[in-house]
């Protein structure tokens, strides 16, 4: 949640690198993984997961994995264009649209427990 909150309040999204310190944090690390355009090749990551953790946690390893070098939908792409124009106002402004909640709850990072 403190990643979440950091992003929704303007932190810049980390380097893909960084991810394999968060891997064995599932929520965390789709927190991350849905802060990007894209997610990168980093086998790093992927190393970092104790197999019973993917085990787990295997719908969110396998579609992170899955969506790995892939283009993002369309639909992930409007979230990151309009939480880069927001910046720091991700926080007050999201919840303040016009629009239903549970695509307020998507631009806000909400946990969904895989990657799309």
């Amino acid at each position: 949640k403190i990643v979440l909150a950091l992003l929704n309040h303007g932190a810049v999204p980390v380097n893909p690198k960084v991810w394999k310190f968060c891997s064995v944090s599932p929520r965390t690390l789709e927190v991350l993984m849905n802060s990007c355009d894209r997610i990168l090749s980093c086998d790093a990551w992927v190393e970092a997961v104790p197999p019973e953790l993917w085990q787990e946690h295997r719908i969110f390893y396998d579609s992170a994995l899955q969506m790995t070098n892939q283009p993002r939908q369309l639909q992930h792409l409007a979230r990151c264009a309009l939480r880069g124009y927001l910046r720091v106002k991700c926080h007050s402004v999201i919840p303040e649209l016009k629009l239903p909640e549970p695509l307020k709850a998507y631009l806000l990072l909400q946990i969904e427990g895989y990657i799309r």
